[in-house]
């Protein structure tokens, strides 16, 4: 009876109730990474129409650098000078060097940790804006994007070096990896459960960028005041905020919630082992046999 009670108790704790369990770790990394991928491409439509640069990813500021190599013309759509670009890149990688620099000495805390700081900035840029007291036409407004960019190295660097191990920010790499593991099913057979998560991911995270730049496009053309989009940005700082913590915890579940699943874990079991009891108890009743019936026959034995 104990040996049959047993294993039903372990498996009920390790396929239903557990919150480690493999299958929804899996969910927790798909939630945040097409949640980043989401606030990536949303943020993209504006930074693009406020300063003419991308904040979320350098290749397309790269590009716009070797445009301007040998002087810029405004008119024909050219802004920004060289130096402008070199140092949009330049923050953008402070914001990586200061996670990896914070992940050394706080592990498993780094991203969490320095997107305090850099989130608040960006609150505080984005009130300003929305305040009217810097003009869009001044070279102090164009500025304002260096306090942004920082963000988002943050992002790239922690989720590529991260228990994610993917980048949520660039749709080039997710559509080379479809494309090797397409290759792989056609000629090596059905994927392994590890590169159809992989699949899954690439899928998934291309469709959230390009869902979360349609909604910014239609934020900025339905909603916000202007082109620019000033206030459309105030949720991004705190929502960074909080997936930054959910993404630590990837890596290392806090103190506050391994306690919450301690005692989930606890009086789950506690509760299967009294059912298990309970039934032991009821099989037991039913071949309980009176003493006076064995009484009886050792009178009879006597005779």
């Amino acid at each position: 009876l104990g040996s049959s009670a047993r294993p039903r108790t372990d498996r009920a704790l390790g396929a239903s109730v557990m919150p480690s369990s493999d299958q929804w770790r899996w969910q927790k990394h798909r939630f945040i990474a097409c949640a980043f991928a989401f606030v990536s491409g949303y943020v993209d439509i504006f930074s693009v129409s406020r300063w003419r640069v991308f904040v979320t990813m350098m290749s397309g500021n790269a590009i716009f650098m070797g445009r301007v190599l040998f002087g810029n013309e405004p008119s024909h759509g050219e802004p920004h000078k060289l130096s402008y670009y070199f140092v949009v890149i330049a923050s953008f990688l402070l914001g990586s060097i200061s996670f990896l620099c914070a992940e050394r000495k706080f592990p498993n805390r780094g991203a969490s940790i320095v997107a305090l700081p850099f989130t608040s900035m960006m609150l505080a840029l984005e009130v300003i804006a929305i305040s009217g007291l810097i003009d869009p036409l001044t070279k102090t407004y164009s500025v304002l994007v260096l306090g942004y960019t920082p963000l988002f190295g943050i992002l790239s660097s922690a989720t590529l070096n991260g228990r994610l191990g993917t980048t949520t920010t660039m749709a080039t790499g997710h559509l080379l990896s479809l494309g090797n593991l397409l290759v792989k099913r056609v000629l090596d057979g059905p994927l392994s459960l590890a590169d159809w998560r992989k699949t899954c991911m690439s899928m998934q995270i291309l469709l959230w960028i390009i869902l979360g730049a349609t909604v910014g496009a239609e934020v900025q053309s339905r909603v916000a005041k202007d082109t620019r989009g000033h206030g459309a940005l105030t949720w991004v700082a705190p929502a960074m905020l909080v997936l930054f913590f959910a993404h630590d915890h990837l890596s290392k579940p806090r103190s506050v919630v391994k306690a919450l699943q301690r005692r989930r874990r606890m009086e789950t079991a506690d509760s299967n082992q009294r059912e298990g009891d309970q039934k032991a108890g009821f099989i037991q009743a039913d071949v309980h046999v009176p003493r006076h019936e064995f009484d009886n026959d050792d009178d009879e034995e006597e005779e």
